[in-house]
């Protein structure tokens, strides 16, 4: 893969970092939370246990008990509505610095396929085309992943936070492992953040990537774009066919997506893609495997003279 994509992964493994810090700090803090309110009813569970090795109730009446006077009531409510405006709040600041991040990984991406076109160009067309410095500059579309929706993820979250909690407590969980199991609900939210984080890369990646090949379609150089596949056991098999499928660079590919992560793609082509694009100038042939050190076939066109046969690039 070449310079761009590595600098994408690394932002990426960034991100993840900052956002693991996010859900960590909102992880301790609810299981406190958590913590603190259940303890609040540590006397009266002593008591009814007490009645349960009396004979004064059953187990299954003790565990009706304490559900219905933990779990119930406007005082649970509260409480648990507090706790899902705390997940949410984590996620809306988890998403925050992952856009911040995909704006740096299209600057980047938008930056290197720019040189990189600009070099193609002087060498195959013996060309210099200076950009339009008057010219508005393209806006990344899309590539900003939604903030959550708190119409959908509160409810969801009240929901998750009732069930981890009350199968806590009809397990016959301490106070304290049933605040841990709150750290199912934190790892649901990281899991589809990070998820969100890899899909949103890939697509600011891409869309920075077409953005440099129309501006120099703009400039009276028609680009081609080109499927390259991240050809290893985790790759989707979809996305394998896909590899070396070659379009115009303002057309879309034969699975109806414009790029790798387009955000309009069905989620079974989108979630978690680490695909990238290359850009060929039209009618121009095009090897599209990696050459020395994994450099990209176009990486290594704009460093290596013309002149040398396409065939024998790969071999140094």
């Amino acid at each position: 893969m070449d310079k761009g994509h590595r600098q994408a992964d690394k932002i990426l493994a960034d991100i993840t970092d900052e956002m693991l810090k996010v859900f960590d700090k909102a992880d301790r803090k609810i299981i406190k939370k958590v913590r603190n309110y259940l303890k609040k009813f540590e006397a009266e569970i002593k008591e009814h246990e007490q009645m349960v090795d009396d004979g004064e109730m059953t187990r299954k009446e003790f565990e009706q008990w304490y559900v219905n006077r933990v779990t119930t009531g406007r005082e649970w409510e509260e409480f648990r509505d507090e706790i899902a405006e705390d997940y949410h709040e984590a996620t809306v600041d988890a998403m925050a610095k992952a856009g911040a991040g995909l704006l740096l990984v299209y600057s980047f991406n938008k930056k290197f396929a720019g040189n990189q076109i600009t070099k193609q160009i002087d060498s195959f067309f013996h060309k210099t085309i200076t950009p339009n410095k008057h010219k508005k500059p393209r806006r990344p579309k899309g590539i900003l992943p939604k903030s959550p929706d708190p119409l959908k993820n509160l409810p969801w979250h009240r929901k998750k936070i009732e069930s981890v909690i009350r199968s806590g407590m009809k397990k016959g969980k301490s106070i304290d492992d049933i605040a841990r199991r709150l750290h199912k609900v934190t790892n649901m939210d990281r899991v589809a953040a990070y998820r969100a984080a890899r899909t949103g890369v890939t697509c600011a990646e891409n869309e920075a990537r077409i953005d440099a090949m129309l501006d120099a379609q703009d400039m009276g150089i028609a680009y081609d774009k080109i499927w390259f596949a991240t050809l290893d056991d985790r790759t989707r098999v979809a996305h394998r066919v896909m590899h070396g499928e070659r379009v115009p660079c303002d057309a879309y590919f034969s699975n109806d997506m414009y790029e790798p992560g387009d955000p309009a793609g069905d989620p079974e082509e989108v979630y978690n893609c680490r695909c990238t694009l290359l850009w060929v100038p039209a009618g121009m042939p095009m090897d599209i495997e990696e050459g020395p050190d994994g450099m990209g076939k176009l990486e290594w066109s704009a460093q290596k003279p013309v002149s040398k046969p396409y065939p024998r690039w790969r071999d140094g």
